[in-house]
């Protein structure tokens, strides 16, 4: 994807509109996010025309591209502003839905816009600015699990909330009151606390929440209402089916030691729930040091989430548990922390991501997850009845580390699909679709096909020569 091929014609720089995108237009590509429809492989990117970096114009577009060799892109959406980042997106397969956070930068001398869009197969359907409760989003992958219902009317998000003050760490121009001249003036200096199991904590009042845009009423609300005043940060939601939303709290240890843009996984923290109408936050997971990650089984019955000790030291492993939401509260450990593995055996689960997938359940029997083993990355898949573990696709793919871009369940409750993507360190990625098949308590992988080579393909038209694939990477040697 970021190799995407260009060519000397370029989009009208003055025109938004969708019919004025051209593949061969793009000249930059980040990758956002991937799901899948129809049973095809679809990323979601960022780009820019290539005719924008020499006429340095303002047009940023969201184009979403099929990953099976066709030539199908579609434009999402379109702004007259460089947009500074697409914070999240999520895709729902009932319906078709897509949920994005854009942050836009204002024009001279006026705020950012935070705006939440949503599409429905394509056509955007709502286009909410929350700046007036948000100040921005999230500033940290490990809080944001951007959730969308699967109607499409509710958008449950992380951002930090408007007003308040924020220490900054920089220094800062101002003018004296008699206009004389300029005075420097020195923001505090950031400070640090080492703690073995912990890590630098910076000394800030960054504290994001949870929040809510109701699509159809549109208005937005803040879900951890009042846990920001006990200095809690609230992050990684997780949308249920029934309206109900869990998400992790980091709550506030000591007066220096508040929590900031620095997070460390080893902080105390618990899991609450509430509901997208606000009827107050409940603590659901209170007897453990620092559960996160939850996730809610697809028939809303169980709860999974991970688990750290109270005095872990850093890159540890960690384990995984689900509890019963419904009847009893009963609770067991599916993946216990292993100390000392032995070579070749599973050395424990070391969460990659710092959170679990989003939909790690298959069928009523297995969880995936991502996990680094040893020196890679690996998809394992985790038998909820005993704990059994097993490695997929690696026997098929070979040695490397492996990621998953998206999964869909293409036969309810047995076939699933995934997009992986696989690299060594000679290779920068190559993209697989791979199906697994769940038989009851067995599982086993079908139908292994190669979509996309994102490694060392230079794409020549003409005057042009790119290789953007290796300058993404920093790869400066090749």
């Amino acid at each position: 994807v970021c190799a995407r091929r260009t060519s000397r014609r370029a989009m009208d720089t003055d025109s938004t509109t969708a019919a004025a995108i051209s593949r061969s237009a793009l000249s930059f590509c980040s990758v956002g996010d991937a799901w899948f429809e129809g049973g095809r492989a679809n990323v979601l990117s960022l780009c820019r025309s290539q005719r924008s970096f020499a006429q340095k114009s303002k047009v940023n577009t969201v184009v979403s591209y099929w990953l099976d060799g066709d030539d199908q892109e579609n434009v999402l959406s379109s702004f007259p502003v460089p947009v500074k980042n697409i914070k999240a997106t999520v895709r729902r397969s009932e319906g078709g839905i897509v949920a994005m956070l854009v942050e836009v930068p204002g024009k001279e001398g006026s705020k950012a816009e935070q705006r939440v869009q949503v599409f429905k197969e394509g056509v955007l359907v709502a286009d909410e600015d929350v700046s007036a409760m948000v100040k921005s989003f999230s500033p940290s992958a490990f809080f944001q699990r951007c959730q969308i219902s699967s109607d499409g009317r509710k958008v449950v998000f992380v951002g930090e909330p408007a007003g308040g003050d924020v220490v900054d760490f920089c220094s800062e121009k101002i003018i004296n009151g008699k206009g004389e001249g300029e005075v420097l003036k020195k923001a505090p200096e950031p400070k640090f606390e080492w703690r073995d199991h912990m890590g630098e904590q910076l000394d800030t009042t960054i504290l994001p929440q949870i929040f809510c845009l109701d699509v159809a009423e549109r208005n937005c609300t803040c879900l951890s209402a009042g846990m920001k005043e006990k200095g809690t940060a609230c992050g990684q939601p997780c949308l249920a089916e029934d309206g109900t939303v869990y998400f992790v709290g980091w709550p506030e240890e000591t007066p220096t030691l508040r929590l900031g843009l620095l997070y460390c996984i080893n902080r105390a923290s618990t899991i609450f729930k509430t509901t997208t109408d606000k009827t107050g936050q409940i603590e659901v997971v209170t007897d453990e040091y620092a559960a996160t990650s939850p996730i809610v089984s697809p028939d809303g019955h169980t709860l999974l989430y991970q688990v750290a000790r109270e005095e872990p030291f850093h890159n540890y492993a960690v384990e995984l548990k689900e509890k019963s939401i419904e009847g009893g509260n009963e609770e067991s450990t599916l993946v216990p922390v292993v100390d000392n593995a032995s070579k070749g055996e599973f050395p424990g689960l070391f969460i990659t991501r710092d959170r679990l997938l989003s939909e790690p359940f298959l069928g009523e029997s297995w969880v995936v997850a991502e996990t680094a083993w040893h020196c890679e990355k690996a998809v394992i898949a985790i038998r909820r009845c005993d704990g059994n573990i097993r490695r997929l696709f690696s026997s098929r793919i070979g040695a490397g580390s492996i990621s998953i871009l998206a999964r869909a369940e293409i036969e309810k409750k047995r076939r699933y699909r995934f997009a992986l993507k696989h690299s060594t360190p000679l290779s920068p990625g190559i993209i697989f679709v791979c199906d697994v098949v769940v038989d009851g308590d067995n599982i086993q992988e079908e139908r292994l096909l190669k979509v996309a080579d994102l490694g060392g393909e230079a794409a020549v038209d003409g005057e042009w020569c790119t290789l953007w694939t290796h300058i993404e990477r920093g790869n400066v040697a090749e």
